[in-house]
């Protein structure tokens, strides 16, 4: 019904003529019993492994430990196999599915050994054990978000649990402070400049998520720095203050730099990712620079500041879907704001209806300033 209904409206528009309306519900119309099919499979393949599985629980304490051990490992190798041959012959997608099984198959096994051999582990450990092991195979011969998306879970995951394990308890608070921030700028902009290096392995999805996720954790992370103002943060030695401070700096100026030797679509692109980092590195500088001061109010300005600014750089790069985004956020911290000065009223039937005009107001002067910025952008 939604196809019938857009097409209406295109044939309206002289978007397309009648006759290849008529083509694409008779290709429609095809596709759908066919994704009925595949469905049907999917459904019948998924209560087979759940009856699996529920026999599987029901005899789990009779099972030998070695036969439990044996069988898993077989499973493992078979899925392993499986993506092999699968990538001998450029099955991308089946080998995709594959490694994605086997990702997960793998932190099952490595649960299976420490039941069974009553290791002395901890989860974080245990996660960080998988990602290691997984993260390889996922990267090097996946070649869709099918098993890009797990390497980029592991990755995340690898950096998260290594830290908690491995890094933060021989850290004082300031260390793991600094830490967190060199980890903010560094792996980002080091994301962004490895990209480059994939273009000899014609890996362009890889670079691209590279560079988005990137640039994804550098937005998160300034937007992070501007809540400082909410609080003083009083560190222990003046060393870590101007540590943060230099290396904030120094990702500022390197900027240029990352998104000149990086893999970008072209130089519009390229300038306008410059002018992305180097505010969000300045932002988080200005943060650390006027730590000191404790003002929730300078807190919701730079946060709304940063975001306008957000918005008017993807506006230059014609993301008009990230455009709206970042307008959303600008709105619900404004209204954030107005709950923080005036949340008492909420309690009375007044102030109920004075914040609902409110936010009405607001999703009208929103859809009303983003309706003009594309159209400006358009134009």
């Amino acid at each position: 019904m939604r196809v019938k209904k857009k097409l209406k409206i295109w044939q309206k528009n002289n978007l397309v003529t009648a006759d290849q309306v008529e083509k694409i519900l008779k290709f429609e119309s095809k596709e759908g019993s066919n994704r009925f099919m595949r469905k049907l499979l999917w459904v019948g393949g998924f209560s087979i492994l759940m009856g699996l599985i529920s026999i599987i629980a029901a005899n789990w304490q009779i099972i030998p430990p070695s036969l439990k051990l044996f069988v898993h490992f077989a499973i493992n190798f078979s899925v392993a196999t499986a993506a092999f041959i699968n990538h001998q012959k450029g099955k991308l997608i089946h080998t995709d599915v594959c490694l994605t099984i086997l990702w997960a198959l793998t932190i099952t096994f490595i649960a299976l050994v420490g039941q069974i051999f009553q290791l002395d582990g901890s989860i974080p450990s245990a996660i960080f054990l998988w990602s290691l092991i997984t993260i390889a195979p996922l990267a090097i011969f996946g070649r869709t978000l099918i098993a890009l998306g797990p390497a980029l879970v592991a990755f995340i995951a690898l950096v998260v649990t290594g830290s908690m394990e491995y890094v933060f308890p021989v850290l004082s608070n300031d260390q793991a402070f600094a830490y967190n921030i060199g980890l903010f700028i560094l792996l980002p902009m080091m994301f962004i400049l490895l990209s480059d290096t994939l273009k000899k392995w014609d890996r362009p999805l890889h670079q691209n998520l590279m560079v988005s996720t990137s640039i994804t954790a550098i937005i998160i992370g300034a937007s992070s720095m501007c809540q400082l103002w909410y609080g003083r943060y009083d560190f222990e030695s003046f060393t870590y203050y101007g540590l943060i401070i230099l290396i904030l700096v120094l990702a500022t100026f390197a900027s240029k730099y990352v998104a000149k030797n990086s893999y970008l679509q072209n130089e519009n692109i390229t300038q306008n990712v410059e002018y992305l980092l180097i505010g969000s590195f300045a932002i988080s500088a200005l943060s650390f620079i006027f730590i000191s001061v404790e003002a929730s109010f300078i807190a919701a300005l730079s946060f709304i500041i940063y975001w306008i600014f957000l918005a008017y750089i993807f506006n230059k790069m014609h993301l008009q879907s990230l455009v709206t985004f970042a307008i959303a956020v600008v709105a619900i911290r404004i209204y954030v704001v107005y709950l923080e000065l005036f949340g008492s009223l909420l309690l009375t039937g007044f102030g109920l209806i004075i914040s609902g005009i409110v936010l009405i107001g607001m999703v009208i002067g929103v859809n009303k300033f983003r309706k003009t910025i594309i159209s400006e952008s358009a134009a």
